[in-house]
């Protein structure tokens, strides 16, 4: 649907729908989002270089500058990896739609008190009018133009009767007549305005936004094409909000394309619906309290539990068993810095702090690009074994001890290890019924009632604590070289 834009006017309020979804910020930080708003800047590691991609490319971070509702504070957006697409080209058509508008904005602003070039005492005709004065209906374009001039007051300069001017003729209207009607629809080109000490201090004009429309170029009921040149400004809450369907009054950008709740009511929403939505999304993967009020711009973590929707969160638990990760890159960051932190622990974990201290940053840096490689996360927990060094000898059974295996601390983690307990207790009670005296049934039931202790000694923990190891006193998977028994025939 918003691939597909009815008109430019729709267009302009799809494309800032995308910035809302994008950043989940609040509607009115949104709608004076400044037209040089978008940052780019290299990604640089912990010791300051600047990060290179596979072809030698540095890495760079996108962002959006807008001023936060409360305060006006200048602030950056960073956008994570998968916003970047959407958000980018919503602001480049933005600027591409809205060229027209800002050229007048900003003769207007430099020019205040005036609509147009044409000097006050110039005679212009109705094309020219109407093409600042849009009108309907083309056939009576002319007609309907002279009505509601002449509704207010303002007359054709030379009116003749129809039989001595002919049909042909155009009527024509003093240009300051008719500037002095529009011009009250201005109301100043102050996006936005704050207040300094009793005095209004502007921050944004017209121009400067990055969201503006003509006045009109949002009616989507029949006179699409009433819209005033003359008179630019910037798009408001209301405007996003009617689109949005929060009005039956106004067509939306569902009901044009006769789309319906499944029950068949109409579909509405509200800007700051998609903050919510936003925000909860942030809570379902896990981000902290501190990370969801940075991304917001938020400046109290007591307001994060409002926009945490546990319906929501209910519902889609399915789709959360375990971390996700965009890339590879992002797995290894995670590992690394779990590692730095000592959130993770082992062998390699040791080694890095140890060198930290012996050898410094550089030594321990490179010791964790080479070495702290691989990151296996399971809807149970996290491994940290590199598959490259050696394959798993316990085939994947980790709750039967493993010190590589780590929890998450994943909102649905829990759900996942309990049901993997009951689904445990029930196979052994099978086994106990059905296996008693079959050769290697106690074999096979011992396994499986160590393994189900493991898990219960765990879920007796608090496992929303963030990454922990499971078994810090079980056996690694990864053993130097000095460490292995060889074969007394072979080095292998």
């Amino acid at each position: 649907m918003f691939e597909k834009p009815i008109s430019e006017g729709e267009e302009i309020l799809l494309r800032v729908i995308d910035l809302l979804i994008a950043t989940g910020q609040r509607g009115n930080e949104v709608a004076v989002i400044p037209y040089d708003c978008w940052v780019e800047r290299p990604i640089k590691g912990t010791t300051g270089e600047v990060v290179l991609d596979a072809y030698g490319e540095p890495l760079v971070e996108c962002g959006i500058r807008y001023f936060a509702e409360k305060q006006f504070q200048s602030r950056v957006h960073w956008l994570a990896e998968s916003d970047i697409p959407l958000a980018k080209r919503a602001v480049e058509r933005l600027k591409t739609l809205t060229e027209d508008q800002r050229n007048v904005a900003s003769w207007q602003e430099i020019h205040p008190g005036r609509i147009w070039s044409y000097p006050p005492q110039s005679v212009i005709s109705d094309a020219v009018v109407l093409d600042w004065l849009g009108f309907s209906e083309a056939k009576s374009a002319s007609r309907n133009l002279y009505l509601f001039l002449t509704r207010n007051g303002i007359y054709p300069f030379d009116e003749e009767p129809v039989e001595k001017r002919g049909r042909s003729l155009r009527r024509r209207y003093v240009a300051g007549e008719i500037e002095k009607l529009i011009l009250p629809k201005l109301r100043g080109h102050a996006a936005l305005v704050e207040n300094v000490g009793g005095e209004a201090h502007v921050i944004l004009r017209t121009s400067e936004t990055l969201a503006i429309a003509f006045d009109g170029q949002f009616r989507f009921s029949g006179r699409e094409a009433n819209v005033f040149r003359a008179v630019p400004r910037k798009v408001t809450i209301t405007d996003i909000n009617h689109a949005l369907g929060d009005n039956e009054r106004y067509a939306s950008i569902f009901s044009r394309r006769l789309l319906a709740e499944s029950d068949g009511s109409p579909i509405r929403l509200t800007s700051h619906q998609l903050r919510h939505w936003r925000n909860t999304i942030y809570h379902l993967t896990g981000l902290s309290n501190v990370q969801q009020a940075l991304a917001l711009g938020r400046k109290r973590l007591d307001q994060n539990v409002y926009y945490q929707h546990s319906t929501i969160e209910e519902n889609t638990a399915a789709h959360h068993d375990f971390l996700t990760f965009r890339s590879h890159h992002e797995r290894i960051d995670f590992l690394h810095s779990g590692i730095r932190d000592k959130r993770i622990h082992g062998a390699v974990t040791d080694s890095y702090h140890a060198l930290l201290l012996d050898k410094g940053i550089t030594s321990a840096e490179a010791f964790l690009s080479v070495h702290a490689t691989a990151l296996h996360v399971t809807p149970f927990g996290g491994c940290i074994h590199d598959f490259s060094q050696a394959p798993c000898p316990k085939h994947l059974q980790c709750w039967n001890g493993c010190s590589h295996l780590h929890l998450m601390g994943t909102p649905t983690e829990r759900a996942n290890l309990q049901k993997q307990a009951e689904s445990l207790t029930t196979a052994i009670t099978i086994m106990r019924d059905a296996g008693a005296g079959e050769a290697g049934s106690d074999v096979w039931l011992a396994d499986q009632e160590d393994k189900l202790n493991n898990l219960k000694s765990v879920l007796a923990r608090d496992t929303n604590a963030g990454v922990q190891r499971v078994f810090p006193d079980g056996d690694p998977m990864t053993v130097a070289d000095t460490d292995r028994r060889h074969s007394s025939v072979s080095d292998e």
